[in-house]
């Protein structure tokens, strides 16, 4: 089977489960914009129109809202049986788990573009000086965040008391995207200059090379075991 080929039966799959739940990528939209909600009433809306402060509520919203809907997605997987059954086709472990964090990040891209400009709309100052920072740390993130949390799952499956272990383990995995996610947010929305944010854009690069290449290694022995 072809990666191309694994992809269209992984998206295929997902959304004839997501169909048969009636729910979708969107829960990673309001999962966020719930976040917003419960912060927006417990703390001054003029303090988080400050760049960091804004920049750090948009990550935290799209990490929780991607947590969830990667936690929500095997959730459907292992209930369906689909875990087993993909990771028993000829395709690669390593192929599926990449091609399965390809299809994520497809669908809750566009999402996080939207939950991130909505943001801004309510608590900004306006279109960025920096959006092609601001767009292609938020891609490359999410590349990491998807990645992570594709990882995680993956490893508590088996695992009991799973529901509590993922949650627990997913926000401390993901703080060096977070940390570079935030500051490179920041620059974004102070300035257009891209001076002093190498190191943060290594990182991401680093972290999402690390999580991928774990999860090429290690899903297909984890699933197999559980």
């Amino acid at each position: 089977m072809s990666f191309w080929s694994l992809l269209i039966v992984i998206w295929r799959r997902d959304r004839w489960l997501e169909r048969r739940t009636r729910t979708g990528a969107f829960g990673f939209f309001f999962m966020g914009l719930a976040m917003l909600f419960l912060l927006g009433l417990i703390a001054d809306p003029a303090s988080l129109r400050e760049p960091s402060l804004l920049a750090g509520l948009m990550w935290t919203a799209v990490a929780l809202g991607g947590g969830w809907s990667l936690w929500h997605g095997l959730q459907l997987e292992m209930e369906d049986g689909a875990v087993h059954g993909l990771f028993h086709s000829p395709a690669e472990p390593g192929s599926i788990f990449l091609a399965r964090v390809i299809v994520q990040w497809v669908k809750t891209f566009p999402l996080t573009i939207l939950l991130a400009f909505l943001l801004l709309f309510l608590l900004g100052e306006g279109w960025p000086p920096g959006p092609f920072t601001l767009l292609a740390s938020l891609a490359l993130g999410l590349v990491g965040v998807t990645g992570a949390g594709m990882l995680l799952a993956y490893l508590t499956f088996p695992a009991r008391g799973r529901q509590l272990v993922f949650p627990l383990s997913f926000m401390p995995l993901s703080a060096p995207v977070l940390v570079a996610g935030t500051e490179l947010v920041r620059t974004a929305l102070e300035t257009s200059s891209l001076l002093h944010t190498g190191p943060w854009w290594r990182l991401l690069f680093v972290y999402d090379g690390v999580m991928l290449a774990f999860g090429w290694l290690m899903v297909g022995a984890v699933v197999e075991e559980g």
